[in-house]
């Protein structure tokens, strides 16, 4: 009975040890992807801000981004957002996630915006493919998007 439990113990640390190892490889490939997706953010905004629209959608976003919405239906989303919105004044991190789903990897990042007329909070989804990082999702809640 005493070597039952000893042994029990023992692959109970071995467990522990290899969830603790592969959520410390999670958490640094992670911190190795941020800056990367972190410039796509940026990017996202910059093309944003310029209206081109068309850039997001056919070079910054996969084909599972634009299966959900035609070209038409996404610049009339996002002209909708800067009209009642504006232009992000500020913007600072929040949660984080990647995530390894059916061979893909998955890198999703919340902000929350200032912006020139309201706030909003704004969510990301990349998906990594063979040239980067893929934008997979972009949601945004805003009081005075649904308001207005």
């Amino acid at each position: 009975m005493k070597r039952l439990l000893i042994g029990l113990g023992v692959v109970a640390l071995v467990v522990i040890a290899l969830v603790g190892g592969l959520a410390g490889f999670a958490f640094l490939q992670a911190k190795t992807f941020g800056p990367a997706i972190e410039n796509k953010v940026d990017e996202f905004y910059d093309h944003a801000r310029a209206q081109n629209h068309k850039t997001i959608y056919y070079e910054m976003a996969n084909h599972d981004f634009r299966s959900v919405a035609s070209y038409d239906d996404f610049e009339q989303f996002m002209r909708k957002i800067y009209g009642r919105l504006g232009d992000v004044k500020r913007r600072e991190k929040g949660p984080w996630r990647l995530q390894y789903l059916a061979g893909r990897s998955y890198y999703q990042i919340q902000y929350q915006t200032t912006r020139e007329h309201g706030d909003a909070r704004e969510l990301f989804t990349f998906q990594k493919s063979d040239g980067g990082w893929l934008l997979q999702e972009y949601k945004i809640d805003s009081l005075r998007l649904l308001l207005e």
